[in-house]
C-alpha cells in the first residue's frame, strides 16, 4: 500500500516548509529590570490621578483626617490649634497658680523662748483686790466628812447623842454672822440641837443679779441621849433670833441625817485605835478637799502645796454591824490661790538683775517653798492682805503673745518678719517656713499661720 502523503501541509511546488520564506521583524526591546519598571511604574502612578472610586473614598471625612499626621494638616489648619494650646496652658498654671497661692498656702513659725534660772529668797505681799501689777489672791472653802472603822474592844452601857452636818444661812444682810458653840437649832417638831463649835455666817452676796445668802457648814449634837433624835434631812430655825428680825432670815437646814443617839449598850474602842483612825481620816479629807480645789480654782491661779489651813471636828462615833465602830472627822480646808502671771513677774523682778519686764512664766512654781507670815496658821487668810515668803530655784520662761505675732505678720512680706520679731525680747530665735515655697509673703488668713513654741 502506497504511503499516503498529506498534501495540504505541503507548499506547491514540493517546497520544504524551510524553504518558505519568513518576514523578519525587529527584534524586541530587552525588558528593563524588573525593579527599574517598578520604579518607572511607581513615578508613574504618582502624577496618575486616582481611579474615581478612590478618590472617592479619599475626600476628607471627619474620622480619616483624626488619622494624620500633625505636620499633613494645612499650615492655615494647625496655626489656630497651636497657639488655642500655649494659650490654654498658660491659663492653666496661671489658675494651678492662683488655686495654690489662695487655697493651699500656710506659714509656720518655729520661736524658742528665752529661760533664764535663778535663786529665791524673798517676801512678797498679795491683795485679794490687787493693785496695778500686784499680785491678787482668791480663796477656796470646802468641806467634807472622813470616816474610818475600827474593830471595837469591847462593849459598854452608854448614853449616845445623834448627831450631823448642817448647812447654817445668812440670808439676812451682807455682813457675817458669828454663831457661838452650843447655839440652838429646833425642828419643826420641835427637837433641839446644838452646833459643835463657833462659826461665822458670811454675808449674803448677789451673783450675777441673783442674791446668795451666806452659808458655811458645822456638826450639830442632840440636846439630849436618845434615838428618838436620829432624824432625817430636816429644817432648822435659830430660836436664839426669835422676835427679832433676824429670826426668818437666819435658818439651818441638814447635810447629813442626824445619827447615833441612843441609850443601851455599845461596842467599844481603845483610845489609841481611835486617835490612830481620826489621824487616817483628817489626811483621807485633806487629800480629797485639796483635790477639790484644784478642780474649782480658775486657770491662771496657782495652789502651792501647804497654801491652805484646815480644821477638824470629830463626828460621833457610829455603831456597824459586825462588831465594829465607825469614827471620822468632818473638815473644813481653805486654800489660797495666787495670780501665776503676776507672782511670776515679781519672782522675776526679785531673783533676775536687769530684767526686762517680761512676761514671764515660772516653769517649777510647785517647787518652791511657800510659807505664810500670819502668826496663826488656823486663820492665815484674813481678807485683805496677805504676805507670805517663797524660796527655791525658779525656772523662768518668757511668755510669748503669738496670737498677736499671727495678726501682725499675716499678709505681710517675708522680709519684714524680722523687724516685727525684734519687738518681742522673750523670742531667743525663730524660723519660718511658707508654703509654696515661692511665695514672698504670709498669708493674709490668720488660720493658715500656725506658731510653734519651743
Amino acid at each position: 500500500m502506497a504511503k499516503e502523503i498529506f498534501q495540504d501541509v505541503i507548499p506547491p511546488g514540493k517546497r520544504s516548509i524551510r524553504r518558505i520564506p519568513l518576514k523578519r521583524q525587529k527584534p524586541a526591546p530587552t525588558p528593563p529590570p524588573v525593579r527599574e519598571k517598578a520604579e518607572k511604574a511607581t513615578e508613574r502612578r504618582i502624577p496618575d490621578a486616582p481611579p474615581r472610586e478612590t478618590r472617592r473614598e479619599e475626600q476628607p471625612v471627619p474620622i480619616k483626617e483624626k488619622n494624620y499626621s500633625y505636620y499633613e494638616y494645612p499650615k492655615k489648619k494647625r496655626l489656630p490649634k497651636i497657639l488655642i494650646g500655649v494659650v490654654g496652658g498658660i491659663l492653666g498654671i496661671a489658675l494651678l497658680v492662683f488655686l495654690i497661692t489662695t487655697f493651699a498656702s500656710s506659714a509656720t513659725l518655729k520661736v524658742t523662748a528665752r529661760q533664764a534660772d535663778a535663786s529665791l529668797d524673798s517676801d512678797f505681799v498679795a491683795q485679794e483686790v490687787p493693785e496695778m501689777k500686784g499680785i491678787g489672791y482668791k480663796t477656796i472653802a470646802v468641806s467634807e466628812d472622813s470616816k474610818e472603822l475600827v474593830t471595837a474592844s469591847g462593849t459598854q452601857d452608854a448614853k449616845k447623842k445623834a448627831s450631823g452636818t448642817v448647812v447654817l444661812y445668812n440670808n439676812f444682810s451682807t455682813t457675817p454672822q458669828k454663831l457661838i458653840r452650843n447655839t440652838r437649832l429646833e425642828t419643826t417638831d420641835g427637837l433641839i440641837f446644838r452646833i459643835d463649835s463657833s462659826v461665822t455666817i458670811p454675808g449674803k452676796a448677789t451673783l450675777a443679779g441673783k442674791s446668795i445668802p451666806g452659808s458655811v457648814s458645822v456638826l450639830a449634837y442632840a440636846d439630849s441621849p436618845g434615838e428618838e433624835y436620829n432624824v432625817g434631812l430636816v429644817d432648822f430655825t435659830v430660836p436664839g433670833f426669835k422676835g427679832t428680825t433676824k429670826y426668818k432670815d437666819f435658818y439651818a437646814r441638814s447635810k447629813t441625817p442626824m445619827q447615833g443617839g441612843l441609850i443601851g449598850k455599845i461596842n467599844t474602842i481603845t483610845d489609841k485605835d481611835r486617835t490612830d483612825a481620826i489621824k487616817r481620816a483628817q489626811t483621807k479629807a485633806v487629800a480629797e478637799l485639796l483635790s477639790q480645789v484644784n478642780t474649782k480654782k480658775q486657770d491662771g491661779f496657782v495652789l502651792f502645796s501647804n497654801s491652805y489651813a484646815a480644821d477638824f471636828s470629830n463626828l460621833p462615833d457610829k455603831q456597824t454591824a459586825g462588831g465594829s465602830v465607825e469614827v471620822g472627822v468632818h473638815a473644813n480646808l481653805k486654800a489660797i490661790v495666787f495670780d501665776e502671771r503676776a507672782l511670776s513677774n515679781q519672782i522675776a523682778e526679785k531673783s533676775l538683775k536687769d530684767f526686762d519686764g517680761g512676761p514671764v512664766a515660772v516653769l517649777n512654781m510647785e517647787n518652791l517653798t511657800y510659807e505664810t507670815k500670819k502668826a496663826d496658821p488656823k486663820h492665815p487668810f484674813d481678807p485683805g492682805t496677805l504676805s507670805f515668803h517663797l524660796k527655791g530655784q525658779p525656772k523662768m520662761q518668757w511668755v510669748i503673745d503669738t496670737d498677736k505675732i499671727v495678726s501682725e505678720i499675716a499678709g505681710k512680706q517675708r522680709a519684714e518678719l524680722q523687724n516685727i520679731l525684734a519687738t518681742y525680747h522673750g523670742i531667743e530665735k525663730a524660723e519660718v517656713v511658707v508654703k509654696p515655697f515661692w511665695l514672698r509673703s504670709f498669708p493674709s488668713d490668720t488660720s493658715k499661720i500656725t506658731i510653734e513654741q519651743h
